[in-house]
């Protein structure tokens, strides 16, 4: 990145990287600049929520990056909702399967990288095939957690260990299980969603993109 690019690309709040191929719901990299001083030209984040796995294998917390942030410093990302919040408190949500996240606090900023192999989708307020598709998302991935409840530490244990692409690849495969007999003529969304799983799991499998031993979502989590 030329330093003209990058200094333009910082006084964003935001941005996402391009897409990693055509058909994908959202990006494989996402950076966030955090700033005491917000610009007030557009969102302007002061904090970043995500959960993270700790160094102990099977913990699994939620990471508050805000100002001031002493050092550089990595982690694995988790698959979950990650939270960016202004100065005013408004949000802006996005949604992850998991990935590598880097924090890099400069002289006026903190830039925060989150990089995936699966798709990084913004949660939007107006109707959206992807919005859905995160939030099918999640209801799966709270089922597996109300479904191990009582063995403590289980399902955490296995969401720290779940690799983005393939937790990707298995919510894809059990979305299209759970409304494959659903009544698509009584909600137009499903059958939005159903029509978009098809599509990209054919596109992940032509571009090599679809791991070659699918795990179902109850062997990941």
């Amino acid at each position: 990145m030329t330093n003209k690019k990058q200094m333009l690309t910082e006084q964003l709040g935001y941005i996402f990287a391009p897409p990693a191929y055509k058909h994908a719901p959202g990006s494989p990299e996402l950076n966030v600049f955090l700033r005491e001083h917000p610009t007030e030209k557009h969102f302007d984040p002061i904090r970043v929520q995500i959960l993270v796995a700790s160094d102990d294998v099977g913990v699994v917390e939620t990471l508050v990056v805000e100002l001031p942030w002493p050092k550089s410093e990595s982690y694995r990302a988790c698959a979950g909702r990650i939270t960016l919040t202004d100065h005013k408190e408004k949000e802006v949500n996005m949604f992850c399967f998991g990935g590598s996240l880097a924090i890099s606090p400069g002289k006026d900023v903190v830039a925060c990288t989150l990089t995936s192999p699966a798709p990084i989708i913004e949660l939007t307020f107006e109707t959206s095939i992807y919005t859905r598709l995160a939030e099918e998302c999640e209801i799966l991935l709270a089922e597996r957690e109300a479904a191990q409840a009582k063995q403590k530490g289980a399902y955490l244990k296995r969401l720290a260990a779940a690799e983005p692409a393939a937790l990707y690849a298995a919510c894809l495969l059990a979305l299209q299980e759970k409304f494959k007999d659903f009544p698509h003529k009584e909600e137009f969304s499903i059958a939005q969603l159903t029509a978009f799983i098809k599509d990209e799991i054919s596109v992940l499998q032509e571009q090599q993109r679809w791991p070659t031993a699918v795990l179902t979502l109850n062997d990941l989590l």
